[in-house]
């Protein structure tokens, strides 16, 4: 399976880069052949400026031969392009790459090339000295450098889940560092995010014993993923006692908890339910009732004049308003509405008058009084009804880890801040702003979250899709956002490093 296999270095401390290099073209068995990936594009294409490097001094006639290579072309045609080629360095580059590319493996590719140009020393060129300077990347690992736990996970995984668990070295970096403060993590999908933060409350959890540890995200679902994550390592760790002081809640399961501890009185139970408590409604449900004038509640007609105008632009009424609803309440509390009035509508498109603003927010009235009138409430709700007790909130965490922190609003983060001190590593927000799912007002600045500039990291090399599928997913992305409606001074849209394998372009 890894005919031809070698490994070469730039220098020791980047670590070990595979090269694909056959022993002899002109004989089938021992040149190089990986399965072709069936990718649908043309294999030079995905070379970039590489094609331009090697086809600079070959015949016009066998470059557009080369050109019109794909997956499906076959190791004898292959040979047949590169043997027409003069230069027997040049034939062995040729036929390489194109087989290497053919079989999805464009890293390699690429590194071949480099080796031609003796960018890259092969392992076998290095002294004994240079090899035990070789440090980890994202291909080789040297076991020198991984600790007993990382060990011990490497060779008796079973499932998925201590795959998830188990960390590249530039991971590593960002779980063991220390902040002065807050810290942030811009990473893109794929990239790890979720991995180190376990990893990292768990280290915060040994650095600070009897201490607190809280791992915060939106989504319930992930919540429970993240606590299974956490019990599978601290279980290859025999560190379960560990687990009493970290916690992992959703942000609806903190807002529950701090709304009864702060009242300590009987609380009505259905402002803790996104659902009515009698015919089981969703807040989706509820809304297109109230939205449409149904049973008799007109309070929603104040918003038909802007219905009529959202119209005419071709906008979606019902949806658009429900998110301005949502934006409105991520950044401004029921005490404070008439700020709406004046408020800058960052990332909204769509420009409203005063006259727009005082009837969207009697209709937002009218939609919060709905849902006390049927007993639900969805998770904004919950927040503007924690954030009238916000005085209230104390510090209750020694570290919070924030997972999609995109997703979460000003006011949000402005209760996460008052539930830790300011302090060593107070608050960890990983995010991407490319994969935020809600319309909501995000400042970090804002909410009272400052971070330094040192203290903002990035990592962008996506692990988990093939190059095809990430592609295709950044270009809809692209082509389909105004990049206006992302502009937030504590994010940037990222430009995701693909992994080094291929697969059919998705339909």
């Amino acid at each position: 399976s890894n005919k031809g296999l070698s490994v070469a270095i730039v220098d020791p401390t980047k670590g070990l880069f595979e090269v694909l290099i056959s022993d002899d073209i002109t004989n089938p068995d021992t040149r190089i052949s990986p399965i072709p990936d069936y990718s649908s594009s043309f294999l030079y294409e995905k070379l970039k400026h590489y094609w331009d490097i090697i086809s600079e001094d070959i015949p016009v006639f066998i470059k557009k031969t080369l050109e019109k290579v794909d997956t499906s072309t076959d190791d004898e045609e292959i040979f047949e392009i590169a043997d027409s080629l003069e230069s027997v360095l040049k034939k062995e580059l040729i036929f390489d790459v194109f087989m290497a590319l053919r079989g999805g493996k464009v890293d390699e590719a690429k590194n071949r090339i480099l080796t031609y140009q003796e960018q890259l020393r092969l392992i076998e060129e290095l002294t004994v000295e240079e090899v035990q300077e070789v440090s980890s990347n994202d291909n080789y690992l040297n076991l020198d450098e991984l600790d007993s736990d990382d060990m011990k996970i490497l060779l008796s995984n079973k499932n998925w889940m201590e795959w998830m668990l188990f960390m590249h070295p530039s991971q590593k970096q960002v779980v063991e560092r220390d902040f002065s403060g807050s810290a942030r993590l811009l990473g893109v999908s794929g990239s790890g995010k979720t991995c180190i933060l376990v990893r990292r409350a768990v280290r915060l959890a040994k650095k600070y014993p009897g201490d607190k540890i809280l791992i915060l995200t939106l989504n319930e679902s992930l919540s429970s993923l993240i606590n299974d994550l956490v019990d599978k390592l601290l279980d290859c760790n025999e560190e379960s006692q560990l687990k009493e002081n970290i916690e992992v809640q959703s942000f609806w399961q903190l807002c529950k908890s701090l709304l009864i501890k702060i009242r300590n009185r009987p609380i009505d139970v259905r402002i803790l339910g996104p659902k009515t408590d009698k015919h089981d409604d969703t807040i989706e449900e509820i809304w297109e009732e109230y939205y449409r004038c149904d049973n008799n509640n007109d309070d929603a007609k104040v918003l038909f004049p802007i219905h009529q105008n959202l119209l005419a632009r071709n906008v979606y009424p019902q949806e658009y308003l429900k998110q301005e609803f949502d934006w409105i309440r991520s950044c401004i509390s029921n005490m404070d509405l008439e700020n709406y009035l004046s408020i800058q509508r960052e990332n909204r498109a769509i420009q409203f008058i005063e006259n727009d603003r005082i009837n969207v927010i009697q209709g937002m009235i009218g939609w919060q009084n709905k849902m006390d009138a049927v007993g639900a409430i969805d998770y904004l709700g919950l927040a503007n009804e924690l954030y009238n007790y916000i005085n209230e909130i104390n510090p209750t965490y020694r570290s919070i880890l924030v997972d999609e922190v995109q997703d979460f609003g000003t006011l949000e983060l402005e209760i996460i801040r008052k539930l830790t001190q300011k302090a060593e590593n107070d608050l960890f927000l990983c995010g991407d702003i490319a994969q935020q799912v809600y319309f909501k007002h995000h400042q970090i600045r804002t909410a009272g979250i400052i971070i330094p500039p040192d203290s903002y990291l990035k990592i962008l090399k996506n692990y988990r899709n093939s190059r095809e599928i990430l592609s295709a997913a950044y270009q809809v992305f692209c082509k389909n956002t105004d990049p206006t409606k992302f502009k937030s001074d504590d994010f940037e849209i990222l430009n995701p490093e693909f992994a080094n394998f291929s697969s059919p372009k998705p339909f």
